[in-house]
């Protein structure tokens, strides 16, 4: 029923508290132009599929029923796969720990992919107040790298 409900109300087409948090860790380490289509394709998000068991979140911008790719967003390096960064998260006080990777595939951001799931997160974010939680954000690779 909730799936339904989901589905019915858009639930699907937004970006979890959790992929909210890990998208905006990784912009605070962005500037300049690479900064501005980072919110550019972030806010043109609008169908996220994710995968079971919170082992992956992969981001599309639709138009027409289909990926739409606007070229002005796109980021220089159009590597077909890029590991753009890379996120540790621990929930303060408790012994729970995620690492994830954050990719984007041709010039744009694409997929969230976590180790060993994110649902406890993803509960802990929920929460009234959220829980506390250290995160460390590693730059991997150069957005403004041209590739093509």
């Amino acid at each position: 029923m909730k799936s339904f409900l989901d589905g019915l109300f858009g639930a699907k087409s937004r970006l979890s508290p959790l992929e909210r948090c890990l998208l905006d860790t990784v912009r605070q380490h962005l500037c300049g132009d690479i900064a501005m289509r980072w919110d550019q394709q972030v806010t043109a998000i609008n169908k996220v599929q994710r995968l079971p068991d919170g082992v992956e979140s992969d981001f599309y911008r639709m138009q027409g029923g289909k990926p739409s790719f606007n070229p002005m967003i796109a980021f220089p390096n159009q590597a077909t796969e890029l590991l753009v960064a890379m996120l540790k998260l621990t929930l303060i006080g408790t012994p729970h720990r995620l690492s994830v990777q954050i990719w984007a595939v041709d010039g744009y951001i694409f997929s969230i992919e976590y180790t060993g799931g994110s649902k406890y997160f993803e509960e802990a974010m929920s929460m009234d107040p959220p829980a506390r939680m250290d995160i460390q954000c590693e730059l991997v690779a150069d957005l403004a790298e041209s590739t093509r």
